[in-house]
């Protein structure tokens, strides 16, 4: 399925609403392989997008971060087995914010790692224990809008809420089924009116709470289909508030509303692309793209879920006629992706995931070039 729109070229900057009714889930990239090398994972668990759009894998079984662009490219590393500062045993979460800090959830050393986005440590906090600010297990993270870290305690059943330098805010939770309890909750999510979605792991649930801690809503049971779960390991929003789950051993990715309302799921068992192994980890990433760690593929894949929103065709040199005859006659943008249409008809774009087919579509379905109308 595709989301297309008559085009209409009435002036030199033409706007193209696609509508919201069209939602296919496209593919777009995967890196990744089973190794230690520069862009080779041992079991990524946890993803992470900056404002930038930069991505943030925890190769947990690595024991390190991994730093890629929006479209895959390696750009650094850090970490290491141990206990040291910026030394990491089985990180399993990462979360980025909007100042350029990086968080990671030190797993086996049962603590919160701060770094810089270039991967200089800046703090850290956390012990082992069940008191405030200490930790058991802690495997997800998540940033909101004012720089407050959300921490998934999993091995306490709660989760706790600190400032972007660690100190204590407040917890809620206990291990139980009911409203605001918790058995082995693990990633955490939070949206632009900052409330905070958790995935209650062994409940087989997702819980939505104010930022808080007051209990909103829940939704999920024990199952195989549409907003059932089996293992709800990670959990992500995006801007308008659609909520991602990776659902780990249904190897699938489920997306609802705010509310719980069930949209669409993707994925099942394989190495192909599409398809996962254990996925663990999920994010909303560049131009509304949706990363997964495919855990036992040992890669990264990002897909695209439905349409972009607004395209702005230019007419860029006045030389260009309306059969496009001439060398760099149009431009296009969307969102932040960019193309020429050249003489030979070709879009070029710097992330793959439009294309201009002809005069009267632009389709959303994964393409690098379009064709020549």
């Amino acid at each position: 399925m595709k989301c297309q729109r008559p085009l209409c070229l009435l002036a030199l900057v033409v706007l193209l609403p696609i509508p919201a009714a069209a939602q296919p889930i496209s593919f777009v990239a995967a890196w990744g392989s089973s190794g230690s090398g520069d862009g080779q994972f041992d079991d990524p668990f946890g993803v992470a997008v900056d404002g930038a759009g930069s991505v943030y894998v925890a190769d947990s079984s690595n024991d390190r971060i991994q730093k890629f662009s929006h479209s895959g490219t390696f750009l650094a590393q850090w970490g290491g087995a141990g206990t040291a500062e910026g030394e990491f045993i089985q990180p399993l979460g990462v979360a980025a914010n909007g100042a350029g800090a990086v968080y990671v959830a030190d797993t086996g050393n049962n603590r919160i790692q701060k770094f810089s986005r270039s991967g200089t440590f800046l703090t850290q906090w956390g012990t082992t224990g069940s008191s405030s600010g200490e930790f058991m297990d802690p495997r997800g993270l998540a940033v909101d809008a004012a720089g407050n870290v959300y921490v998934a305690d999993t091995g306490n059943d709660r989760i706790q809420k600190f400032s972007s330098a660690g100190t204590f805010l407040t917890q809620w939770g206990s291990f139980g089924s009911g409203n605001g309890q918790f058995s082995d909750p693990g990633g955490l999510a939070v949206d632009a009116a900052g409330n905070v979605y958790v995935a209650d792991t062994g409940n087989d649930r997702i819980q939505k709470f104010s930022s808080a801690g007051t209990f909103l809503t829940q939704w999920g049971s024990t199952g195989m289909g549409n907003g059932q779960f089996n293992s709800p390991r990670n959990v992500a929003v995006d801007a308008t508030g659609k909520v991602y789950v990776a659902d780990v051993f249904n190897n699938r990715i489920q997306s609802f509303t705010d509310s719980g309302t069930f949209l669409t799921a993707w994925g099942g068992f394989g190495t192909g692309n599409g398809q996962f192994s254990l996925p663990s980890g999920v994010a909303v990433g560049f131009a509304g793209s949706i990363l997964v760690a495919d855990l036992a593929n040992d890669r990264t894949q990002q897909f695209l879920d439905g349409c972009l929103g607004d395209v702005t065709l230019t007419l860029s040199n006045d030389s260009c006629d309306a059969a496009k005859t001439h060398e760099a006659c149009y431009s296009i943008t969307v969102g932040p992706n960019f193309g020429v249409y050249g003489p030979n008809g070709d879009l070029t774009l710097t992330a793959p995931i439009i294309s201009l087919e002809n005069d009267a579509f632009v389709e959303v379905d994964g393409s690098l070039t379009a064709s020549n109308p």
